[in-house]
């Protein structure tokens, strides 16, 4: 991705809005990568607005799986939670309504949102494990890194 790009996920952890990182923190993407013309606090405005109804919530981790090219990566799935799939029905739509360019769409391929956490080398989370669910991060490509440059708690 280059810098400017941004990604809407909900971290397993709570961090506050300026943490930067290189290796992405155990998280759930919502709307994967995507560029728009509004600037991160106008949009997330906008997606505050449409998450008004959606209260904090916890889901649980499922099964492991294999996603991406050839199946590298291993991945637990998370079980279906109704809130998971509204948050990204709402964000989308915002994304949507501004005109945003979203990578998952640039394909023509049917879109499914499977929510789900990427094992990382240096931890990983178990099936059966709680996952609270009380905000979601707009992150931006920095050059070399990424910042979390704003924060809706729901």
């Amino acid at each position: 991705m280059i810098p400017g790009d941004r990604l809407v996920c909900l971290f397993i952890e709570n961090y506050k809005v300026g943490h930067t990182f290189q290796e992405w923190p155990l998280h759930i993407t919502i709307v994967p990568w995507f560029r728009a013309q509004p600037v991160t606090g106008v949009l997330t405005i906008l997606m505050q607005e449409k998450l008004t109804d959606i209260e904090p919530f916890t889901a649980v981790l499922g099964e492991e799986a294999h996603f991406g090219h050839k199946g590298q990566k291993l991945v637990n799935v998370v079980e279906a939670v109704p809130p998971l799939r509204a948050i990204e029905k709402a964000v989308r739509g915002v994304l949507h309504t501004e005109q945003a360019w979203i990578v998952a769409e640039t394909t023509g391929a049917t879109h499914r949102f499977r929510p789900h956490v990427t094992t990382q080398q240096s931890r990983r989370l178990q099936q059966g494990d709680i996952i609270p669910c009380q905000a979601i991060y707009v992150v931006e490509q920095m050059g070399e890194h990424k910042q979390i440059v704003d924060k809706i708690v729901l």
